[in-house]
C-alpha cells in the first residue's frame, strides 16, 4: 500500500550526496565498537545508507535473517547498531531493569504522541512504570474474565457473517480472511476501548476511522525513518521530501477522532467492564491525566487490533498449507465440542494442539518481525559475554531469531509438534519465540491476544471446512514496515455438514 513516492525513498541509497560530512560522522560511530570486532559485511561497518534503504523499501526482515544466517548470532548491521538472536541477548536486552542506567528507547522510533505526551510504548523508566500499573488492571485476570461476553459477541458475529455468506452462495465462498479478522479485532479492541464497536462486521467494510487507523503503522513507520535519518543530517531533508504530507495528516486525523470516543466514554460514565472502566478509578473520576489517556487509548487501539488480526490470518495461511496439521486441529476441536455454544474462552484453554499451532504460528509469522531498537547504558553493557560501549544501538531481531537453526531444529517447518515435546524438536529453543516481547516492556494485552485467537479459530475450524485459493501459495511473501504489509489472504469457505 506504500505510495511511489514513498517507494521512490528507496532511490536515496543510491544518491552519490554522501559526502565526508557523513562519512565522517559514520567512521566515528564505527569506532566506536570496531575494537570489538564484531561480524559483518564492511560496507554495514562504513554506512548507515544500507540500513535505511532496507528500511524504507520494506526488506529490512530477510536482509537480518540473511545476516544472521551468515555470521551468526551477533551481527553488525551499521555503523552503530548490532543484532542478536540468541535468548540470552533477548533477556539482557528487554528484560528487568538493573541498578543504574538500564537500557533506553532508541528516541528515534519511539516518538510521543501527536499532543506530545508518551505513551506506554514510548515513555521510559519511572514514567513507564507509573502508565503500565494505571493500565495494567484493564488487562488482569479479573478483567478478562469480565470481557468474555464481548468476546463472545464479536467472534460469534464473524461466525454468523460468513455463514451468511457461504449460504448465500449455494457452495464454497471465497473471502479475504485478513480483512474478516482485522474488521473482528477493529470491533472488539473499539468496544473494549471506546465502550462501542467500529460496526465494520455489520458492514463487511472498513469505516473512515478503521481505515485510517490501519494505515497508521505505516505511517508511524515513515515518520519515525526520518526521525532515524537525522543521524545523517544532510539526507534528511530530501528524506522528508519523499514523505507525503497526507501521512503525517492521516496520523493527526487518527488522533483527533480518538480524542472524541474517548471523551465520549468518559461522557457516558458507563460501567461496562472496558478498558477505561478500569482506568478511569480514582476520586476525580479520571485516574489518568486526560492528555495522557488520549495517548494510551491511540496505542491500545493500533496495538489490540492489527497485531491480533495478523497472527490470525499467519496461523490459517499456515495451517492451510499444511494438511496433516489442519487435520489434527480439526479433529480435536471438533471433537472436543457437541455444540457451537461449548466453545468459550475457558474451554479453548484446554486444548493443547490448539494452543501448540498458535504458538507456531506466531513463530512462524511473528505480528512484530523487526526488531525493537534499545540503546545500550551510558556506562555500557555485557551482552552474550561481550562487552558493548555505552550509546550503541542493539535489537533482538524476532524473525531472524525465529527461523534460525541455532534456535529451531528444521526452523522453516511449521510444525506444532514441536511445543508439545515431540522429541525431533529437543533441541529447540523456545525462549528465542517471544512473539509479544519479555520484560516489564512486554506485550500488556499478550492475554487478550492469544484468548482471542485461540476463540476465533476454534470457531471458525468448528464452523468451516477451509482451503487457501491457489494465488495465495506465497502469501507470507510481504515486505514489513514495523508489522508485515499483508496482502489478501483468499480461503474458499464451505460449511460443516453435520446431522441434525
Amino acid at each position: 500500500m506504500a505510495t511511489s513516492r514513498i517507494k521512490d525513498v528507496t532511490m536515496l541509497a543510491a544518491l552519490p550526496i554522501c559526502h565526508h560530512r557523513v562519512f565522517g560522522r559514520q567512521r566515528e560511530d564505527s569506532r566506536t565498537i570496531s575494537t570489538h570486532n564484531y561480524p559483518g559485511p564492511k560496507f554495514l561497518k562504513a554506512s548507515r545508507v544500507p540500513y535505511l534503504k532496507w528500511m524504507f523499501s520494506g526488506t529490512l526482515v530477510p536482509h537480518i535473517q540473511r545476516l544472521h544466517e551468515q555470521y551468526g548470532p551477533i551481527v553488525r548491521v551499521a555503523p552503530n547498531e548490532l543484532s542478536y538472536i540468541s535468548p540470552e541477548a533477548l533477556k539482557t536486552i528487554y528484560g528487568h531493569r538493573q541498578p543504574g542506567d538500564g537500557f533506553r528507547k532508541n528516541p528515534a522510533f519511539f516518538q510521543p504522541a501527536t499532543n506530545g505526551v508518551h505513551s506506554i510504548l514510548t515513555s521510559e523508566g519511572d514514567a513507564h512504570s507509573s502508565v503500565r500499573r494505571k493500565i495494567l488492571p484493564a488487562f488482569s485476570d479479573k478483567a478478562l474474565s469480565e470481557q468474555q461476553d464481548i468476546l463472545q459477541h464479536f467472534t460469534g458475529l464473524l461466525i454468523h457473517k460468513l455463514r451468511e455468506r457461504v449460504e448465500a452462495s449455494g457452495s464454497s465462498q471465497s473471502v479475504d480472511m485478513f480483512e474478516w479478522y482485522i474488521w473482528t479485532t477493529f470491533d472488539l479492541i473499539g468496544d473494549l476501548a471506546f465502550g462501542e464497536p467500529f460496526n465494520c462486521l455489520e458492514a463487511a467494510s472498513f469505516t473512515e476511522w478503521v481505515a485510517l487507523v490501519f494505515n497508521a503503522f505505516k505511517t508511524f513507520a515513515f515518520v519515525n525513518i526520518s526521525q532515524t535519518s537525522k543521524q545523517l543530517a544532510p539526507l534528511d531533508k530530501l528524506v522528508r521530501l519523499m514523505i507525503p504530507k497526507s501521512m503525517k495528516a492521516r496520523q493527526d486525523k487518527v488522533f483527533t477522532l480518538n480524542v472524541a470516543k474517548v471523551d465520549r466514554r468518559i461522557a457516558s460514565k458507563s460501567d461496562r467492564p472496558d478498558f477505561l472502566s478500569y482506568i478511569i478509578k480514582s476520586k476525580d473520576g479520571v485516574a489518568m491525566p486526560m492528555q495522557e489517556l488520549y495517548a494510551n487509548s491511540t496505542l491500545l487501539v493500533l496495538a489490540g487490533s492489527e497485531s491480533t488480526a495478523s497472527g490470525l490470518a499467519g496461523i490459517t495461511f499456515q495451517l492451510l498449507k499444511h494438511p496433516e496439521a489442519l487435520k489434527k486441529a480439526v479433529e480435536e476441536i471438533r471433537s472436543a465440542f457437541a455444540a457451537e455454544n461449548d466453545i468459550v474462552p475457558d474451554s479453548v484453554r484446554r486444548l493443547p494442539y490448539l494452543a501448540a499451532m498458535v504458538s507456531e504460528g506466531l513463530r512462524m509469522y511473528p505480528p512484530f518481525p523487526e526488531g525493537l531498537p534499545r540503546l545500550t547504558p551510558r556506562q555500557g553493557a555485557l551482552i552474550c559475554g561481550q562487552w558493548v560501549p555505552g550509546g550503541t544501538y542493539v535489537q533482538f531481531s524476532s524473525h531472524a531469531a525465529h527461523r534460525n537453526s541455532a534456535n529451531f531444529t528444521d526452523p522453516d517447518v511449521f510444525a506444532p509438534e514441536r511445543w508439545l515435546g515431540d522429541k525431533h524438536f529437543a533441541a529447540d529453543i523456545s525462549e528465542a519465540s517471544q512473539p509479544f516481547s519479555i520484560g516489564p516492556r512486554s506485550c500488556i494485552g499478550r492475554n487478550l491476544a492469544y484468548l482471542e485467537m485461540r476463540l476465533i479459530l476454534a470457531r471458525m475450524l468448528w464452523s468451516f471446512d477451509m482451503k487457501l485459493s491457489a494465488e495465495c501459495e506465497d502469501w507470507d511473501d510481504q515486505k514489513s514496515w514495523i508489522q508485515w504489509d499483508k496482502k489478501p489472504l483468499l480461503v474458499k469457505l464451505s460449511l460443516v455438514g453435520r446431522p441434525e
